[in-house]
């Protein structure tokens, strides 16, 4: 019985840690997307976003973060594709929707944006980048007391991480 009991502790270690090294793994080729993307490397990017996805076919960010590099490839089509992609496969990721919507607006289909980017607000009330951006939208759509709202309240919601994260930032310094 003690021997059964090791074999399957033993087991269940491997596993485990089998799995805390392709989170880790996985960790690795988002950054690596990531920074690819802020350098403005979007050939290397989408390779790197393509290869992640055949591998980890039902990650929401994957395919997000590949949108993101499509639509600065000029590929709206595709980026929206991936978009959708990314909330089917997580229809709580609040990031998706701010970025669907942004690539909408980006092709005139403001009324889609609108929709998506309520979407992202009524996921996470928080996303100052989602109400700055559905400000915008509002804006074109003629309504702009509704769009200086949105973007006030944007503005001041990024105000307060960057305070929140300013004061982390200091607490580590001490």
């Amino acid at each position: 019985m003690k021997k059964i009991f090791s074999t399957l502790l033993l087991a269940t270690l491997f596993i485990a840690g089998s799995n805390v090294v392709l989170a880790n793994e996985y960790d690795d080729v988002s950054l690596e997307i990531s920074e690819l993307y802020y350098k403005k490397q979007y050939k290397a990017a989408l390779t790197k976003a393509d290869a992640a996805i055949i591998k980890y076919p039902k990650d929401s960010e994957l395919y997000m973060l590949r949108g993101m590099v499509k639509q600065e490839m000029n590929s709206p089509k595709s980026a929206i594709a991936d978009f959708q992609k990314a909330i089917q496969l997580n229809p709580k990721n609040d990031d998706a929707y701010f970025w669907l919507g942004s690539v909408e607006d980006d092709i005139g289909s403001t009324q889609a944006a609108y929709v998506d980017l309520c979407k992202c607000i009524q996921i996470n009330s928080n996303n100052g980048d989602c109400y700055f951006m559905r400000g915008l939208v509002r804006l074109k759509m003629g309504d702009y007391s509704g769009g200086q709202a949105d973007m006030d309240k944007g503005n001041n919601l990024q105000e307060k991480a960057f305070q929140k994260l300013k004061s982390e930032t200091e607490r580590i310094l001490e």
